[in-house]
């Protein structure tokens, strides 16, 4: 009995994760697009707001070496987001119906939509860690055990929050406005876009999950970041703790 739930978790988790990726490789456009929109703002606000740091006595082409790991951490972010877009969809469309009636734990379902958001995210990465040097952020430089790890994982720390907002709003509009309103900010005041100033309310900032992340990526650049451990625990706490809310949201569903 214990071999067929293992059997029935194993095969629900690949055929979630062969779905999603069969699902992007017909749609070329959806990868395009979600390297293509952190670029742009990389180099847009990056180059609008260099010559404000210029101005303040910074130096404007260090400030688009600043923003890189700020915008790689948005690619992770747009594309957790995207991915469980899908999760609304395959529930409007009764998939998920199906799949909940399957041999296997609700953890199952979870990972394997995690899974394929995490395989995306890594192309999408990679794709976008290969403009580095481009960026000023030298190859030999890099931290890539760290770098990879960590992209690992605050990729899926954030598709099992996205997982858990998706299953519970159960519509694209209200998945949108996450995203506007409680995500984007939270990017923003991570430290991704200007170092957060020291004292007073900025403190803060300090229990942004998203800063974690920030923290976790420019020391895989090769960084010489702080609180590196500290953040590492904070991502992984998230990590475990989104599977679990994701999982028993699934399981009150069957």
């Amino acid at each position: 009995m214990r071999a067929r739930a293992r059997g029935g978790a194993q095969g629900v988790t690949q055929a979630l994760v062969q779905r999603d990726l069969w699902r992007w490789r017909r749609e070329p456009s959806r990868w395009l697009g979600l390297l293509a929109q952190p670029l742009l703002f990389w180099w847009l606000l990056g180059s609008g707001l260099g010559p404000m740091v210029a101005a303040g006595g910074g130096d404007a082409s260090s400030y688009l070496t600043y923003f890189y790991p700020g915008i790689l951490l948005l690619v992770l972010v747009f594309a957790s987001v995207a991915g469980m877009m899908s999760l609304i969809e395959d529930r409007a469309s009764g998939f998920m119906q199906a799949v909940l009636v399957a041999p296997a734990p609700p953890v199952a379902l979870v990972l394997g939509k995690v899974g394929a958001v995490v395989l995306m995210s890594m192309v999408q990465s990679a794709a976008f860690v290969a403009l580095a040097p481009a960026a000023g952020w030298a190859w030999t430089g890099m931290a890539w055990w760290a770098l990879l790890v960590g992209l690992v994982v605050i990729s899926a720390t954030l598709a099992t929050w996205c997982f858990a907002l998706a299953w519970w709003l159960n519509t694209t509009q209200g998945f949108h406005a996450f995203m506007s309103v409680l995500l984007l900010p939270l990017w923003v005041l991570s430290g991704a876009m200007f170092p957060a100033p020291e004292g007073g309310a900025w403190r803060l900032i300090a229990l942004n999950p998203l800063a974690s992340m920030s923290t976790l990526l420019r020391a895989g650049l090769g960084e010489s970041a702080s609180g590196v451990l500290g953040a590492w625990l904070v991502v992984c706490a998230l990590l475990v703790g989104g599977l679990w809310v994701s999982a028993r949201l699934v399981a009150r569903t069957r």
